[in-house]
C-alpha cells in the first residue's frame, strides 16, 4: 500500500498543542504518540468558540500526516430579501 488513511474519533485521541503532541489509543489501552509540527497555529480556533472534532491520520511516504477538524455552532439569519 502507498498511503494509508484512518479517520479518528474525539474519544480516541488526546491532543496537546503547547507541547505539540497528539496521542492517538490503539489496541489494549495502549497509546502512541505523536510529536506535531504544526503547519499552522490552530489557536485561532482554540478560543473557545470553536471545538476540535475528528482528525484524519494518513501515512504517505515515511510521514504521517494528522488533519485537523473544527466545530462551531452558528446562528442562521433570515434573508433579507426573497426570490421569486
Amino acid at each position: 500500500m502507498r498511503r494509508l488513511t484512518a479517520r479518528i474519533s474525539t474519544y480516541d485521541y488526546r491532543a496537546d498543542f503547547n507541547a505539540k503532541v497528539l496521542k492517538v489509543a490503539v489496541l489494549n489501552n495502549r497509546w502512541v504518540e505523536l510529536k506535531l509540527e504544526l503547519h499552522r497555529h490552530p489557536s485561532k480556533y482554540l478560543d473557545g468558540s470553536w471545538s476540535l472534532g475528528g482528525i484524519q491520520v494518513s501515512y504517505r511516504g515515511e510521514r504521517i500526516y494528522v488533519y485537523l477538524t473544527f466545530n462551531r455552532e452558528v446562528k442562521l439569519k433570515e434573508p433579507k430579501q426573497l426570490w421569486v
